[in-house]
């Protein structure tokens, strides 16, 4: 009956930042030192996927601008065509 609660509580005490260095000072420097860098390499990871997406979005909102460039230019000769009196082809 008491295991259960004692789970829970061990769970949220080791997401706590204060528990982790308490239980980390513990343990073998090798091991934290694997853990430092696995850290440091998951933050890297996601800061290379923050940019990536970052730069994703940038492309689609070029694209889109492009696209109206597009057709506005399109709307522009067909203005110029039907000022100058030429069939518009439309």
């Amino acid at each position: 009956m008491i295991q259960p609660y004692l789970t829970r509580l061990i769970r949220a005490l080791s997401k706590s930042a204060t528990v982790n260095i308490v239980f980390q000072s513990h343990e073998d420097p090798a091991k934290q030192a694997r853990r430092q860098q696995k850290a440091a390499r998951r933050k890297q990871r996601e800061k290379e996927l923050c940019r990536l997406h970052v730069a994703q979005e940038i492309q689609r909102q070029l694209e889109d601008v492009e696209q109206r460039q597009r057709a506005i230019e399109q709307q522009g000769i067909a203005v110029e065509k039907a000022l100058r009196g030429e069939p518009t082809g439309l």
